[in-house]
């Protein structure tokens, strides 16, 4: 049986399915547990990569939400000529300290690129941060 618990839903028990969608949904996976191991990648990293495995190398832009968003996969994306775009969360690894340790005001950002990946951090009401 592959049924998830996740405490922090209102129906905790059920089916998780990742799916990738333009207008209509042209992938998805129904989780069963651990999937083979991709070097270097963890787990969100990996579900991205197999739900997009038939898009990869079209050229495409990927807009994830802060669970999928990774600074190691943005770079993998881009070795397969795909781009991503998310928010991200602030305990993630790899992050720039210049953005990540920056005290910003209403209204101010701060953003560090390094090649074709750019980490900025905004602040409107809270702390923004996009991949």
């Amino acid at each position: 049986m592959f049924r998830q618990y996740i405490p922090s839903k209102r129906h905790k028990y059920g089916v998780k399915i990742v799916c990738a969608t333009s207008g209509y949904v042209w992938n998805a996976l129904v989780y069963s547990g651990k999937s083979d191991p991709i070097p270097d990648l963890g787990h969100s990293e990996r579900v991205v990569m197999k739900t997009m495995e038939k898009q990869l190398d079209g050229g495409h832009i990927l807009f994830v939400d802060n669970f999928y968003t990774t600074l190691p996969l943005s770079q993998e994306l881009l070795k397969r000529k795909t781009l991503l775009c998310g928010t991200l969360r602030q305990n993630r690894k790899h992050l720039p300290e210049a953005v990540m340790s920056a005290k910003l005001k209403s209204g101010q950002h701060v953003a560090r690129r390094n090649g074709r990946t750019v980490v900025r951090k905004r602040r409107d009401k809270r702390d923004v941060m996009m991949l």
